[in-house]
């Protein structure tokens, strides 16, 4: 056991553990991708279609639920 048995010291080998293996599992993706040719979509290309849907879709929203605001008030003040 290369670490005392204390909570921190066995957090940080823990995670230098996780490192590893995160790390070659990184490299044997990267290996089948050059070996297959073809890109696999992964989480942060989901976050960046979630990113681009909202700023597409956003602003027009904003201004429909504005206007139905502004009227709303319009007519609460009118009537």
């Amino acid at each position: 056991m290369p670490y005392p048995a204390t909570s921190k010291s066995w957090i940080v080998g823990a995670e230098c553990i996780f490192a590893k293996r995160y790390n070659q599992g990184m490299q044997e993706s990267k290996n089948q991708e050059a070996k297959q040719g073809e890109l696999k979509p992964d989480w942060k290309d989901f976050v960046a279609l979630v990113m681009a849907a909202y700023s597409i879709l956003l602003p027009p929203l904003l201004l429909i639920f504005g206007a139905a605001a502004l009227v709303l008030l319009l007519f609460y003040l009118v009537f």
